[in-house]
């Protein structure tokens, strides 16, 4: 018998946490000295925005607060039962915080955010955990012991639906690969002005000092964005295209130095916090409004934001023990809105290929892992 199997102290720390859910916001919405307080977008109308084009129909789910742990007995996600639109800032923030404290601890080590928009036009978030990490520690019998026959059939249904859900399409055109600036890794404690060896010098940069894994001593953040992938910069907020060919951009807080480093934010604290998907939505009205797509036709140019925790947060990061890295969200745009854009700003040209395509990653994963081990 597969077991739901989650930290029973978590679970009581979680539910307290939720009740104080609705006071903790309304203190960090007070506190002025924020930097989430800092706005050049006010002034952008939002309403009618993403309406959804069908009636939404409420899941049935024994869970409390839209989270069933039940989840995880047939795949490595938890998923939020409530519907969700991008107008709703509070909300969105509650559904993160509870998915995340509703994750067990051995599923925490490497996990994915996604706020995802169905083809109704609904929004859906969901927390997708290592399909290594869930196969090895929750498909497992009480005992510890584990039935490779059950966790096999649990396994492979899996990948066999994922598979089905598969759609990506690819672009038909083998395109270049776009060539990226090199940027100084170092830049906050580099002693060069403009460049040096290892590259040039970014105007925006972060010289948080940030903790790392083990016991190593804490080091500056040494985030950089280059000035050529910068598509719109807020007081709060950056909009940049991705290095690679991909077509995602990256929204970061934007890191201030005055007496000492503001705005260092981690994917943890963003997401957890309504300033920060409600600057999410003004970044999206806005791209809507730059390249002239309509914004109240239901459906949105960017239909996947993503943020990355724990391990997969830091697989880019200059230094991989760090903890709290830089936080960024993937916004995932769509091919057309991609050209669109590229006719706005030459940084996005030429970066048309489809974002990583995590569902096939993880069954791949998952097949040459652990599946064809037990097959043999």
């Amino acid at each position: 018998k597969i077991l739901a199997m989650y930290h029973p102290r978590k679970s009581r720390k979680s539910k307290k946490q939720n009740n104080n859910t609705s006071r903790t916001e309304d203190n960090n919405n007070s506190n002025k000295n924020n930097i989430y307080e800092c706005l050049d977008l006010q002034n952008e109308s939002t309403s009618g925005y993403l309406e959804h084009r069908s009636e939404i129909i409420e899941p049935h789910s024994e869970s409390q607060d839209g989270v069933n742990l039940e989840d995880l007995n047939q795949r490595p996600e938890l998923i939020w039962k409530k519907s969700l639109t991008l107008q709703n800032y509070k909300e969105l923030s509650r559904a993160a915080k509870s998915l995340l404290n509703a994750a067990p601890d051995y599923l925490q080590t490497r996990n994915r955010l996604e706020l995802e928009q169905n083809d109704f036009g609904q929004w859906q978030m969901v927390l997708k955990f290592s399909p290594l990490d869930w196969f090895d520690y929750h498909l497992k019998t009480e005992d510890g012991k584990g039935e490779d026959d059950e966790r096999l059939k649990t396994a492979l249904l899996y990948v066999e639906k994922e598979r089905k859900l598969d759609r990506a399409s690819r672009p038909s055109l083998t395109l270049p690969k776009v060539e990226s600036t090199e940027l100084c890794p170092y830049r906050s404690t580099c002693k060069n002005i403009t460049s040096c060896d290892r590259g040039l010098h970014s105007r925006i940069y972060c010289g948080q000092l940030v903790s790392r894994r083990g016991n190593a001593s804490k080091r500056p953040c040494n985030w950089s964005c280059d000035d050529k992938l910068l598509i719109k910069e807020t007081e709060s907020f950056i909009l940049m295209a991705r290095p690679e060919s991909t077509r995602d951009l990256l929204l970061l807080p934007k890191p201030l130095k005055l007496k000492e480093w503001r705005g260092h934010k981690t994917n943890a604290e963003l997401v957890v916090a309504p300033f920060f998907w409600e600057n999410v939505l003004k970044m999206i009205t806005s791209l809507h409004k730059i390249i002239g797509f309509p914004v109240d036709t239901g459906t949105s140019i960017i239909p996947k934001i993503a943020l990355n925790f724990g391990t997969w947060e830091t697989g880019q990061s200059v230094d991989h023990r760090a903890i709290d890295c830089h936080g960024h969200a993937h916004l995932e745009l769509t091919l057309d809105a991609a050209n669109a854009l590229a006719e706005k700003f030459e940084c996005v040209d030429g970066r048309f290929d489809d974002p990583e395509n995590y569902r096939k990653k993880n069954c791949d994963e998952l097949e040459r892992e652990r599946l064809n081990n037990i097959r043999l």
